[in-house]
């Protein structure tokens, strides 16, 4: 009889005679290795994934403040680094991403400038800008507004710089280090 200390003495018979078999013929461990193979295959799809939508949020939430702080640019003649002034009710911290809006100093063309910092710089997330200038129109005396996104090349804190120059006919690039990811 098993004493009440073992483990086994409440499992039921067929399954102690089935772990048995699969413990003294090694299917058990060959089952292990082939779980840990088909984790280290699958594991960093899922990570890329986990990276992907994360990047998402912050490219959604930069091209929503770029959107409202044009509408803003139209009503008002200005640019605004008040958030709240958008009238959007987005969080200015995530779980993943810091976001602010920084009033570059500039002599030249108004300019705005939305980022999107992770705040894990261990966590392989890339950092992104929103870049708005307002620049002359070409068929009035008016401004209009071009923006952009800008994503860094490498993960980490630091985000892209605004773009410096605007190239003719009034197109925005992103500066070396950051790419823009075409959304």
């Amino acid at each position: 009889m098993a004493s009440s200390s073992d483990p086994n003495s409440k499992m039921p018979t067929g399954l102690k005679i089935g772990l048995s078999i699969l413990a003294g013929c090694g299917c058990l461990s060959v089952g292990t290795v082939v779980l840990g193979i088909i984790a280290a295959i699958a594991l960093p799809s899922l990570l890329n994934q986990t990276h992907q939508i994360k990047a998402s949020e912050a490219k959604t939430q930069i091209g929503l403040m770029n959107r409202a702080n044009q509408a803003y640019f139209l009503e008002h003649e200005q640019f605004t680094a008040d958030i709240q002034a958008l009238g959007l009710n987005l969080p200015q911290q995530t779980e993943d991403y810091s976001y602010s809006i920084l009033l570059p100093p500039t002599d030249d063309l108004p300019s705005v400038m939305a980022t999107a910092v992770p705040l894990d710089n261990t966590a392989g997330l890339k950092s992104y800008i929103g870049a708005m200038y307002a620049v002359p129109d070409q068929h009035s005396d008016d401004l209009t507004t071009l923006a952009i996104i800008c994503e860094s090349d490498q993960p980490g804190a630091a985000p892209p710089e605004m773009p410096s120059s605007i190239s003719s006919p009034a197109e925005i690039r992103c500066p070396p280090g950051s790419f823009n990811p075409g959304f």
